[in-house]
C-alpha cells in the first residue's frame, strides 16, 4: 500500500478504513470521520479510485464506519459487499 489522501488533504475529520482482497484484486474502503459527510470511497492500494457514494443522506454529518462483507454489490464492483454505518449525535 502507498500513501494517499483518501479524501482532500484540507479535511480535517479523519477516515475510516477497512482493507480486503477480491477476486479483483486488493481494495480499500474509506469513511469520511467526523464532521465530514457520509461519503465512501473504494479504492486500490495506489489510491485509485474505482467508485464513490454517499452510504446516507448529505445531512449526515457524523461521519461513517465502514466494513467489508462478503455479499452484496460493492462501489463500482460485481460481487462483494461494503457495509456503511453512522453515528447521530
Amino acid at each position: 500500500v502507498g500513501e494517499f489522501f483518501a479524501y482532500s488533504a484540507a479535511f480535517l475529520g479523519g477516515v475510516n478504513v477497512a482493507a480486503f482482497k477480491t477476486a479483483a484484486g486488493p481494495r480499500i474502503l474509506t469513511g469520511a470521520g467526523s464532521g465530514g459527510g457520509p461519503h465512501v470511497r473504494l479504492l486500490t492500494p495506489d489510491g485509485t479510485v474505482i467508485g464513490e457514494r454517499f452510504g446516507f443522506p448529505t445531512t449526515v454529518t457524523g461521519g461513517v464506519s465502514v466494513a467489508f462483507g462478503p455479499d452484496g454489490p460493492l462501489i463500482g464492483e460485481g460481487n462483494t459487499g461494503a457495509l456503511v454505518r453512522y453515528f447521530p449525535f
